[in-house]
């Protein structure tokens, strides 16, 4: 969906001009693949096209790529004695970093890196500024954009994984599913109508939080900090849930049957073609 955003006026200004061609569109579909049960209900968009909605979620390959035996530069921003929790994505209004950043101010001995780059940096680091007492190190460290290599890395450290999204254009989280791969437990925002928190309880990989709510985030963070075999457990839990219904193999099996009902029958018999069905993921030429 394009949401039509309560934080950033354009969005939901352009939106306007934008919906006409968004439902000619799909009212001429034959299906329409969504990406997980709350946010096709909540999509205000797909509302009059349930009779041809289906959900697949998204997939990860399993295994994923394994950590370099020799982490990459900035593989180890932590204190050695803190308790590290990481997020990733880009610095933008709907992440709710800020959230999180707030969260860290009664948290003593937790420190948090942020890995992305994005417009929001600026604000990001009055945040940090704002928490930290005159002549202290800060707690939290904006790492800037990382590479897969460096991205498994943090991720194989880290002790929780936190995605504090405070809008639905955040609607599925693919990154739970990477940190799932690195048996990281995660702490998610409990976003109404967003695919964030029905992947954390699907799996039962991590806790929910409120967006927007530093003291719940702060309530979670502690209660994980003070219970590691619930930490070790909850990632042990991510990584099975994602071999047996969130690997790329499952998730294509799925769509294989979605494309098959979409083929009228009449097209299927006598034919004697092949069909090949690309789908392009980015940066992919």
């Amino acid at each position: 969906d394009v949401v039509a955003s309560s934080i950033r006026l354009a969005v939901k200004l352009a939106y306007r001009l934008y919906r006409p061609f968004e439902q000619a569109v799909l009212e001429h579909t034959e299906r329409v693949i969504a990406t997980s049960p709350p946010y096709l209900q909540a999509s205000e968009p797909l509302a009059q096209w349930h009779h041809k909605c289906s959900v697949v979620p998204l997939g990860l390959t399993v295994p994923p790529p394994a950590p370099p035996a020799s982490a990459p530069e900035h593989a180890h921003p932590w204190s050695a004695n803190s308790f590290k929790l990481l997020a990733i994505g880009r610095l933008a209004y709907y992440k709710g970093f800020e959230t999180l950043i707030q969260a860290l101010a009664d948290l003593p001995d937790v420190e948090l890196v942020i890995a992305g780059e994005g417009e929001s940096r600026a604000a990001l680091q009055s945040a940090i500024r704002s928490i930290t007492p005159r002549g202290n190190n800060p707690r939290v460290h904006l790492l800037g954009h990382v590479d897969d290599a460096l991205k498994y890395a943090l991720l194989a450290q880290c002790d929780v994984f936190c995605l504090p999204s405070r809008e639905r254009t955040e609607a599925f989280g693919l990154v739970l599913l990477e940190a799932m791969s690195q048996s990281r437990p995660c702490i998610a925002s409990n976003l109404a109508g967003s695919g964030m928190p029905w992947v954390v309880t699907q799996s039962q990989a991590g806790l929910l939080a409120q967006p927007e709510d530093p003291a719940s985030w702060a309530q979670a963070i502690a209660s994980l900090r003070r219970n590691p075999a619930l930490r070790a457990e909850m990632g042990q839990r991510g990584y099975q849930a994602l071999q047996q219904q969130f690997s790329m193999t499952a998730c294509a099996r799925q769509l294989l049957n979605h494309y098959a009902a979409a083929v009228p029958d009449a097209a299927m018999q006598g034919s004697t073609r092949d069909t090949l069905i690309v789908i392009p993921s980015k940066d992919e030429a």
